[in-house]
């Protein structure tokens, strides 16, 4: 009958609207659950990085500092609470020694050993130790004007792979700078150095020496006085 509206079509189409809508919060839901699943997964991965990563352990060697014959210038403190055992270097003429660490990895992947810094001995520092060769890698420390470092520490670059359970024995050189300046009975104490850049399962972070730190003591020869 012409102008009376189609009943059926009417009737059909409601479910169709009802399904339609349906498949909305569906997809919704699904894409909630996809994102929920990725983020336990981005967590655990974290997780599991983060704990293989401290599993790379930085420790001073049982003579942490290795002087040329005739040159006694390290001592040993034991200091309380822990204690902990400061490794003192005077800064003198004839300065000719390796500060000797080592880096082991002891979790269950492949981790990588990037870098390492230590504070105020870098190449333009103006303190009366700087750094020299590390080695056996046969590196120096980057120059001053490296781009985003700053000239106070001495840094290393490389990238060294150590196997689970292998380990990397390290020594850094150190030498007189008759240029700096250490005050006169003066001790500089870095209790998170040498730090050591390492990366596990893709993870970067640093990892330094524990119970144990460094330290330099200035002396007549490294006075500040005049300077």
């Amino acid at each position: 009958m012409t102008g009376q509206p189609d009943e059926r079509v009417q009737v059909d189409a409601v479910p169709e609207l009802l399904t339609a809508s349906a498949r909305i919060p569906r997809r919704r839901v699904a894409t909630v659950v996809i994102v929920a699943m990725l983020a336990v997964l981005w967590a655990g991965w974290l997780l599991v990085a983060a704990q293989q990563r401290a599993e790379v352990r930085v420790w001073f060697d049982a003579q942490a500092v290795e002087c040329r014959q005739g040159v006694s210038m390290v001592e040993e403190l034991g200091m309380d609470p822990d204690p902990v055992y400061v490794h003192v270097v005077e800064a003198s003429p004839g300065l000719d020694c390796s500060l000797r660490v080592h880096v082991e990895n002891r979790g269950l992947t492949t981790a990588t050993v990037r870098g390492l810094a230590l504070p105020v001995h870098g190449p333009d520092g103006g303190a009366g130790i700087r750094a020299r060769e590390l080695a056996p890698l046969g590196l120096f420390p980057e120059e001053a004007d490296a781009t985003g470092w700053s000239a106070v520490e001495a840094r290393y670059r490389f990238d060294h792979r150590l196997e689970a359970g292998e380990r990397l024995a390290l020594q850094i050189g150190l030498e007189f700078r008759p240029e700096g300046c250490a005050p006169q009975g003066g001790t500089l104490w870095l209790t998170d150095a040498p730090a050591v850049e390492v990366s596990a399962l893709g993870l970067r972070g640093m990892r330094t020496p524990t119970g144990e730190a460094y330290a330099v003591r200035g002396t007549r020869d490294s006075d500040c006085a005049g300077r």
